[in-house]
């Protein structure tokens, strides 16, 4: 249920929250998140894993980040920067 998927939603302030902890990854494995797909939209997406590759470094807020994380919808895999999860509720 959409109840269900609060408890377990990571949101951008959650992820600059513990970002920088080595157990980031194992955190963030399964969370599912708020994502922005285009301009007012956002999708529900599964995150399944955190990039191990590095990226041109990028803003998360003030913080900067160099990975993305692989998320999923509907069998799709997108591989996004985290900049763009939202804090919004579902």
């Amino acid at each position: 249920s959409l109840s269900d998927l609060q408890r377990c939603r990571l949101s951008r302030h959650l992820v600059l929250q513990f970002l920088k902890v080595p157990w980031f990854e194992r955190y963030i494995h399964g969370m599912w998140v708020r994502y922005l797909i285009g301009t007012g939209k956002y999708r529900i997406f599964r995150v399944q894993a955190l990039s191990k590759e590095t990226v041109e470094p990028y803003q998360i807020n003030t913080t900067t980040y160099n990975r993305k994380v692989d998320l999923v919808c509907g069998g799709v895999i997108r591989n996004v920067s985290l900049d763009l999860i939202s804090n919004g509720a579902f």
